[in-house]
């Protein structure tokens, strides 16, 4: 309650999200590997985080039928997966407006986790990160103190759809148009021979 405040309801929109470094990312999957294998396999890493013009990116490997997507969080340590929120308002299908609690350098690639029922990781790149004044009258025991701004990058197949997929939902609540993705390649609803068809969200052991 804000002292001296309406008392009228007011339904702010947000979704909570979980974004930590791709170069993190990487590295503990690597750190796994070497635990299991003093000789990993480095190709298999290099391929599923790849170009996707150029083979990689999770490019299926049996392409006899629908491939589902098996998105998996990896093992970071807490202190580096940082909180962020943002209003639905600034989702869209090409960039994101979020806030965050920890700050990011231009051109730095990340991951986001969105918090919603049906949890899923899109990749992006960020264009701009910087820390704002504002204060919040909100007693949080995490504080957004950066405002960021990240293009997707859509580094692994299937991120555009379970991204569509969201937007889509928002977008039928709202009562608006949901907006056109400017990939037509990724846009049929219907799973082809190697798409990728979205799947549970789990943890790394």
């Amino acid at each position: 309650m804000i002292h001296l405040a309406s008392s009228a309801p007011v339904l702010v929109r947000k979704i909570d999200l979980r974004v930590w470094s791709l170069r993190d990312e990487v590295e503990s999957i690597l750190r796994k590997r070497l635990g299991e294998d003093p000789r990993p396999d480095v190709r298999a890493v290099m391929d599923e985080y790849g170009d996707p013009g150029r083979g990689g990116a999770g490019r299926p490997k049996d392409g006899g039928g629908p491939v589902v997507l098996r998105q998996v969080r990896p093992p970071l340590p807490p202190g580096r997966v940082h909180h962020g929120s943002v209003f639905i308002s600034e989702l869209q299908m090409d960039r994101i407006r979020f806030f965050s609690s920890a700050h990011f350098l231009e051109g730095q690639a990340v991951a986001m986790e969105f918090i919603v029922p049906e949890r899923f990781i899109v990749n992006a790149d960020v264009l701009h990160c910087h820390r704002y004044s504002m204060r919040s009258r909100v007693i949080s025991p995490t504080t957004l103190s950066f405002r960021a701004v990240a293009e997707f990058s859509f580094l692994k197949r299937g991120e555009r759809t379970l991204l569509r997929k969201l937007v889509r939902s928002i977008a039928s609540i709202g009562g608006d148009a949901a907006p056109e993705d400017a990939a037509p390649e990724d846009a049929a609803p219907a799973a082809t021979p190697g798409d990728a068809a979205p799947g549970p969200l789990r943890e790394a052991s």
